[in-house]
């Protein structure tokens, strides 16, 4: 019984502990993000630009054909809103990027 109780007492110790420490942590963190977001000191669209312009120019070209180039159209895409005329769910120019890769894939293994 004694060691039952000691093994336990260990367990929760080591454990149990931490852990509540680590959610109390994670739930203090959360709220801080939220409440920078709500703020405005956080604007995803800032983030959005740096993330694009650290990217090769390869990748920015081909964010370009698929028109996610800017946050306005990503956010549009995310939102659901379409242009005129473009079948819902459409990523226009994914099939041209497609098209690209199998011709880059075909070329490499043409050299191998």
């Amino acid at each position: 019984m004694l060691a039952a109780t000691a093994t336990l007492a260990i367990v929760v110790a080591i454990v149990i502990v931490p852990l509540i420490f680590l959610a109390a942590s994670l739930a203090s963190e959360a709220s801080s993000v939220y409440e920078r977001i709500r703020s405005g000191e956080v604007t995803f669209g800032r983030y959005f630009r740096q993330m694009l312009d650290a990217l090769p120019s390869w990748a920015r070209s081909a964010l370009e054909r698929v028109g996610l180039d800017d946050g306005g159209s990503v956010q549009s895409r995310l939102s659901g809103e379409r242009r005129a005329g473009e079948p819902p769910g459409s990523l226009r120019g994914v099939p041209e990027l497609s098209e690209a890769r199998y011709r880059r894939r075909a070329a490499l293994r043409s050299r191998g």
